[in-house]
């Protein structure tokens, strides 16, 4: 423990002018001696088709107190030092609740993470993050929806695990073959921005999750995800819709609503809806596998 500690202490004085960075104490502490927490029922063989990708697995307990004190070392090093970083520390694969967090740590991150990750630990007050994603099909809706039901289940990270930055194409251009276990390409990437300058156009902070205010009124879909603030802006991600009708259990008012295609970028025309007995019907544009719906009182 001795020369580790030299080793972070020296990190943290070398890096501390820079503040682009924060400090992940260890990557999957789980991965070679985990604890064993939860059988994942609810996944498909598809998207996950590994046996691996069916359990949620977390640190032991020597590894948690060995990651206290490594970001216990971290603060005592910064006290005397003129910038402050954020430590984040990786809790498991897929979700887990975070029952006993580290006062240190300020980020906790999730790999291949379910919007039920962040929506289960928003009482902590802390940034959620999805760091890794992968080992799945390649294809954009895949990745995309990922993003998009974490970001809008109250995530506050999202970084995609992109193989297409390589030695030699610095610039996200080298094409990504079937035995690599990512996704990435310049054009997903523009998705990406896509979901980002949506969601900044919200005062987000104000915001939680609640899938309770939506529902099909004619037809039916499958995963969806709602960001809220109740009864003034609401961010809605659906896909795989099925039928041409949502209902939205929203305060009486009027509201503006507006369709974003998250592969295009491209808005319907906005328009104004009137929920009566908290009640308001909407109809569902054609899409191909996705869209998003911004919805903001008048």
């Amino acid at each position: 423990m001795g020369i580790q500690e030299k080793y972070v202490r020296q990190v943290i004085r070398e890096l501390n002018t820079f503040g682009n960075l924060f400090f992940e104490i260890q990557n999957e502490p789980w991965s070679d001696n985990p604890k064993f927490f939860e059988k994942i029922t609810e996944t498909d063989t598809l998207t996950h088709p590994a046996p691996w990708q069916r359990i949620v697995e977390t640190s032991n307990s020597a590894s948690l107190e060995w990651q206290k004190k490594i970001a216990k070392i971290i603060v005592d090093e910064e006290k005397g030092l003129p910038n402050k970083h954020l430590i984040a520390q990786n809790i498991a694969n897929f979700r887990n609740k975070i029952e006993n967090p580290d006062p240190n740590v300020s980020i906790f991150n999730f790999h291949y993470a379910y919007p039920d990750a962040a929506s289960a630990n928003l009482g902590l007050k802390k940034a959620i993050g999805l760091d890794e994603t992968g080992f799945m099909p390649q294809v954009d809706f895949l990745y995309r929806s990922q993003a998009w039901k974490f970001i809008l289940a109250g995530g506050a990270l999202y970084n995609n695990l992109d193989f297409s930055f390589t030695v030699g194409s610095e610039d996200g251009s080298y094409p990504i073959d079937a035995k690599t276990p990512g996704w990435g390409h310049a054009q997903y990437r523009k998705q990406l921005k896509i979901m980002k300058n949506f969601v900044d156009g919200f005062d987000f902070i104000r915001m939680k999750p609640d899938n309770s205010i939506l529902q099909a009124n004619k037809g039916q879909f499958v995963p969806f995800q709602v960001l809220a603030e109740p009864g003034k802006q609401y961010a809605i991600y659906l896909e795989k819709v099925v039928g041409n009708s949502i209902l939205l259990n929203i305060p009486n008012g009027e509201y503006r609503v507006e369709w974003l295609n998250p592969v295009s970028g491209m808005t319907t025309k906005p328009e104004k809806i009137i929920s009566r007995n908290g009640k308001a019907k909407l109809a569902c544009p054609e899409f191909a596998e996705d869209i998003a719906l911004r919805i903001v009182r008048l």
